[in-house]
């Protein structure tokens, strides 16, 4: 006769432990993903400044060569 312990998980058990591992997996991509977008933020911003410095430099620099101070 077998034990309870070693018997295989019943239908219920299997539907439980799948939720639970639905709701990890959930967890962990919302985490991942609320990095991830943070970081893509932050390097959009920064091209954005980049990009508004490296014109303002070059309107600058322009402005020098025609004359026009």
């Amino acid at each position: 006769m077998r034990s309870n312990c070693l018997q295989a998980p019943g239908v219920e058990d299997r539907e439980m432990l799948d939720q639970a591992r639905l709701m990890e997996l959930l967890a962990a991509e919302q985490r991942v993903g609320g990095f991830t977008q943070g970081r893509l933020w932050m390097g959009l911003v920064g091209l954005g400044l980049c990009l508004a410095m490296s014109i303002g430099y070059s309107i600058a620099a322009w402005r020098v060569v025609l004359h026009l101070d």
